[in-house]
């Protein structure tokens, strides 16, 4: 048998928006959300990582009752209020 010597022909090129179409309809995904969304997820992230971090460390301590009593979370928010006033002082100069 003889090799094969025919030229290999060139690989084609796609543009880029087509392959990221193709590997979009591959993964099964939908395309990213519209701007309405985007905006209200940057508002309302930052609470809901909070209250996630919250929940975890409530989850964790040996007691949560005691994590979440209102005394506890009067403690927290008088000394955030120290930082909080620094950062509005930083902001406002």
């Amino acid at each position: 048998m003889r090799p094969d010597t025919s030229p290999t022909p060139a690989p084609r090129r796609y543009p880029l928006a087509t392959v990221a179409s193709w590997a979009t309809a591959l993964a099964g995904r939908v395309p990213a959300p519209p701007d309405a969304v985007r905006r209200t997820l940057a508002r309302i992230g930052p609470a809901l990582v909070l209250a996630l971090v919250v929940a975890v460390f409530a989850l964790l301590t040996e007691a949560p009752a005691r994590y979440l009593s209102p005394f506890n979370l009067r403690i927290v928010l008088s000394q955030t209020v120290i930082v909080a006033l620094g950062a509005i002082g930083m902001t406002l100069i």
